[in-house]
């Protein structure tokens, strides 16, 4: 396939800001339409960065963008209550779907759009983008090459900054299924295996979190049946930048990957040692896996190249995180019971 691949980008928030840029930058791909509530928004991105022939419309108006036949694939950014109903629309329309997480709040619902994408025999990528990190990556294929020989725990600390508007939040599906789904599906990624009980703890400092009966600080541990321990630290509070840390251990050694700052500078003085801040927010920490988390769906949709993230993981991840919620609620073990084996 040599013509470039057309898209169509909904949402221009706090992904798809990120998406529209990569998308213009990658030379695979053609920006077709844009679609958000704000048109005059598309409008200043189609001027400020030359994009002739890209269209926009309002979310009112998608059909136009369906029946467009330069259309291949869509990125769906948009906020998480519209997912399910725009893959689902896509994948009939014969688009290919890159959507960032969730695909819908609804188990089943997740579970008919992976149905619906087998049918249609058109790749459909939930963006659990840390799969695409370097540093992450690395460390998931010295796992699978057996480097740390047997392994004893597995830790993550992720804490959120800056915090997110209050609006966003209401809208983000909750705590665990907004933040904690990217560690879970790392980890389980890593270890590949999925934990067979998870315990949680949580509370909300905010009290404006609070009045929503969500939380904004908890700790999850996950027991898997290799013997392995994991333990998940989020936080949406970090006033000193994006702090994004990952330590597992095991008979031989330990793999980290740590926080990373805005550029390598250090001063030095009798005062002491001082660094550059932490980059401050997951667009700047996670830069680099946007750009290679899209470039694996791009060639799915080319070479039909089999995705690695599919129903199975995406639908158990969800279970896990619905396991952690239950766990805060009763206060105890809960047991875990898949529903795709």
């Amino acid at each position: 396939m040599s013509k470039k691949t057309g898209v169509a980008i909904f949402g221009l928030g706090r992904a798809g800001s990120i998406h529209i840029m990569n998308c213009i930058k990658n030379f695979r791909i053609q920006v077709v339409w844009l679609i958000d509530v704000d048109l005059d928004h598309c409008k200043e991105i189609i001027n400020k960065y030359c994009l002739d022939g890209t269209r926009c419309c309002t979310p009112n108006e998608t059909q136009l963008v369906f029946d467009d036949e330069n259309v291949s694939a869509v990125l769906i950014c948009s906020p998480t209550f519209t997912h399910e109903n725009l893959v689902k629309t896509a994948l009939e329309n014969g688009k290919a779907v890159f959507c960032e997480k969730p695909i819908s709040k609804s188990l089943q619902a997740t579970k008919e759009c992976y149905d619906l994408s087998e049918k249609s025999k058109l790749p459909l990528f939930c963006s659990f983008n840390r799969r695409f990190d370097p540093s992450i990556s690395s460390i998931q294929e010295q796992i699978r090459q057996d480097n740390l020989g047997k392994l004893y725990t597995i830790r993550t600390c992720s804490r959120d900054c800056p915090l997110p508007s209050m609006d966003y939040l209401k809208s983000s599906g909750g705590f665990f299924h907004d933040c904690a789904v990217h560690d879970i599906d790392m980890i389980c990624w890593i270890l590949n295996e999925y934990p067979k009980s998870v315990f949680a703890v949580a509370t909300a400092h905010d009290s404006r979190i609070r009045e929503m009966n969500d939380w904004d600080t908890a700790v999850i541990t996950l027991k898997f049946d290799s013997g392995v321990i994991g333990v998940i630290e989020i936080s949406r509070f970090s006033e000193f930048g994006y702090d994004q840390r990952l330590e597992i251990h095991g008979k031989t050694g330990m793999l980290t990957s740590n926080f990373q700052f805005q550029d390598s500078t250090e001063s030095f003085t009798k005062s002491g040692k001082l660094s550059t801040p932490l980059k401050w927010s997951f667009n700047s920490r996670y830069a680099e896996s946007y750009v290679n988390a899209l470039e694996t769906f791009i060639d799915a949709v080319r070479t039909g190249k089999t995705l690695e993230i599919c129903k199975r993981s995406t639908v158990r991840v969800s279970e896990i995180a619905d396991a952690c919620e239950e766990s805060i609620k009763l206060s105890q073990l809960v047991e875990i019971h898949y529903s795709e084996d």
